[in-house]
């Protein structure tokens, strides 16, 4: 019988012991069936929570980012056939999570509605993230209780029930990553056509989110060490080669496509997103600056930085399975190493420190809680699973924690502190609803409301003022209008000259109205010449928006006079 790719079992107490398989402690069908109906319920009860709460602060339901209403905007076009774009008619490169928005669109096509539609889509998807958490758990412990009970975790623990009400991408990325890390487990000493399954899931996983375009790679690397740690025969390189021959292809057809679109509608192999943000404490920042200081900061001691502020940000979403972690963390490696590979899998372990730091290294430090840890959908589910399976390691050694009501009171114990931390999330959410709700929202209802319906907008939040004005816009951030990118770059920023590079493009594109945040454009708004202020919002409390205070002006090029 195949030995499972990852297996924690309690040491035999004899050879018979140790030639025997796990035998699984079975789940009676009826007590299984009331487990997933309960995380399934506790998913939705914690959703519903959250949105009582932001209608009341905000005084309608809403999404928490104005990047949500993005998706929202190239969703509705593709289902009404006018392609990847978000002004009709005006491709543009894909989103980050190109994967959601052709799901998203389908159910537009569906259900014409553009809050509950994402709502559905990602219950569900939260739903098989939780499947994921315990098939992974299942195949390293063999233990159906445990798989529930590391579910169980993952349904209740921050920041799920933001990622499943934020309209965006993080529970299918999330759910994808996980499910090809399970069947690279699997079948990752399978020959054949069952070996490329992971594969096009890890594919798939990357048209949800770039990141996880690593996990390929990083899953052929773990075949090499497994192959050359197990297999000691001759030709046991050139039999990897030729499996990753097969592999690589199949990749590259389904995630090449993409990059293809981009770079002939954009000139940019990755989605615009990336490089409007892309920082100057990158490796291509740090290059430009040619400051061998910035250049050892950036290799050093921005991953390092990064992967500690990972590690705080679990610690607070439940500080009770970090000595389990550590544990199973280890376990997972020692196992690679004393087995030889022929069980073990370093993938977990890779994954947790090269995505990290390589977005460290690529595109700069960024904090791992911003945003509800929306980049970390993939990441936060296998610290509960190596948290429980390592918790659950230490109880099998240690006589006086093997006793099923010590267990019984340790799970519980992790589920009540993950519970205690959703009013800290569900009171974010509600004020990033409020937030968006009276600042971009109450924007874009002004413009729909006073501005002609042939007017054009420059903005630098596109999402709900696309979406709800109707308006076509200029990006000044380059998220839907690349042409823009080339004058703000990292090189026009370092050198100062990215204002009069926007301006230089606004004079050329002469939009009707131009809406920015004011201390992010203070060239512009001092441009009293050429800008006349019309609407303002202030808000309070803010803790999403860009800024508190955003502005409309009337340009001087204004040929829609008539509604303003």
């Amino acid at each position: 019988m195949r030995q499972p790719a990852a297996s924690i079992r309690p040491r035999p107490r004899s050879a018979e012991a140790a030639a025997a398989p796990p035998r699984p402690a079975s789940v009676p069908l009826a007590a299984a069936v009331v487990a997933w109906v309960a995380i399934a319920v506790a998913i939705a009860l914690l959703m519903l929570w959250y949105l009582a709460l932001s209608r009341r602060a905000a005084g309608r339901l809403g999404f928490p980012l104005d990047d949500s209403w993005i998706h929202v905007r190239f969703a509705q076009n593709l289902a009404a056939g006018r392609g990847f774009s978000f002004n009709p008619g005006e491709p543009t490169g894909t989103t980050t999570g190109v994967l959601w928005t052709l799901l998203l669109a389908a159910g537009y096509r569906l259900s014409h509605h553009r809050l509950f539609t994402p709502i559905a889509i990602n219950w569900a998807l939260c739903l098989l993230l939780c499947a994921a958490v315990y098939a992974l758990t299942l195949e390293m412990v063999h233990r159906p209780w445990v798989g529930l009970a590391a579910a169980a975790a993952a349904a209740v623990t921050v920041p799920l029930p933001w990622w499943a009400l934020s309209g965006m991408e993080p529970p299918l990325y999330g759910a994808l990553a996980l499910l090809g890390i399970v069947l690279h487990l699997c079948l990752r000493r399978v020959h054949g056509v069952r070996s490329l399954l992971p594969t096009a899931v890890f594919a798939l996983a990357g048209l949800a989110r770039p990141e996880c375009f690593l996990l390929f790679p990083l899953a052929l690397l773990d075949r090499l060490a497994a192959a050359g740690l197990a297999d000691r025969s001759a030709g046991w390189a050139r039999r990897w080669a030729v499996d990753a021959a097969i592999q690589i292809p199949v990749f590259a057809a389904i995630a090449a496509p993409v990059f293809i679109y981009n770079v002939r509608v954009t000139g940019y192999p990755l989605p615009t997103s990336f490089y409007s943000k892309l920082q100057w404490m990158s490796l291509s920042g740090a290059a430009a600056t040619q400051r061998t200081s910035a250049l050892l900061y950036v290799l050093a001691a921005a991953p390092a930085k990064e992967l500690w502020d990972v590690l705080k940000v679990w610690t607070a979403n439940n500080a009770l399975l970090l000595p389990g972690f550590a544990a199973g963390l280890l376990w997972l490696v020692r196992e690679a190493v004393a087995s030889r590979g022929r069980r073990g899998s370093l993938l977990i372990p890779a994954v947790l420190v090269v995505q990290p730091a390589v977005w460290a290294l690529v595109a700069g430090y960024r904090p791992p809680g911003f945003q509800s840890q929306r980049y970390l959908a993939n990441l936060n589910p296998l610290y509960l699973v190596l948290g429980v399976v390592g918790g659950w390691w230490v109880t099998e050694r240690l006589a006086v924690l093997r006793r099923p009501a010590v267990r019984g009171a340790l799970a519980a114990a992790v589920l009540v502190l993950s519970l205690l931390r959703q009013p800290a999330g569900a009171l974010t959410y509600a004020t990033n609803v409020k937030n968006i709700t009276e600042m971009q929202v109450a924007t874009a209802q002004w413009l729909r409301d006073h501005t002609a319906p042939g007017s054009l907008l420059a903005v630098n939040d596109v999402g709900a003022i696309g979406v709800i004005s109707d308006r076509r816009v200029l990006d000044l951030q380059g998220l839907v209008t690349p042409e823009i990118l080339s004058r703000r770059d990292l090189e026009h920023r370092m050198a100062g000259t990215a204002p009069e590079a926007v301006f230089e493009f606004i004079a050329e594109r002469q939009p009707d109205y131009l809406v920015i945040f004011p201390n992010w454009y203070p060239e512009l708004d001092a441009r009293r010449d050429l800008f006349t202020p019309v609407f303002e919002v202030h808000i309070q409390n803010n803790i999403t928006c860009g800024s508190d205070l955003m502005r409309v002006y009337r340009t001087a090029w204004n040929t829609h006079r008539s509604g303003s």
